[in-house]
């Protein structure tokens, strides 16, 4: 996949929520992140532990294959952006394990309307 054919897109359910306002340059948001401008990153993107009980051991097995990647001369990294319902610590061992390869993201929501 070229760089030019890859878009942004989001889920419908936040459409109502997109504000370009917020939009930052691919070089604000390495630096506000402390990104390497010379590695491209993929994001990982964790659900909760009930819809997706496997997903430290899918983000350790993407760790494990960008790590060999890169031991072939590849500058990847991933971001990881954790579902903001997922207050376990069930990822901690696999984000200590790949500290230098895995960049925890936090999600920046906020709470609105009555639940």
């Amino acid at each position: 996949i070229e760089f030019d054919q890859v878009s942004v897109t989001g889920s419908p359910q936040f459409e109502p929520h997109f504000d370009p306002g917020l939009q930052n340059s691919r070089c604000e948001f390495f630096r506000e992140h402390n990104l390497d401008p010379q590695k491209k990153y993929i994001c990982f993107s964790g659900d909760d532990v009930t819809t997706s009980p496997d997903d430290p051991q899918y983000l350790n097995d993407v760790a494990e294959a960008i790590q060999e990647l890169n031991t072939n001369g590849h500058k990847l990294g991933i971001i990881f952006r954790r579902s903001p319902v997922d207050f376990s610590g069930r990822y901690d061992k696999v984000l200590r394990q790949y500290q230098n390869l895995i960049v925890p993201i936090t999600p920046k929501w906020e709470k609105t309307g009555e639940m």
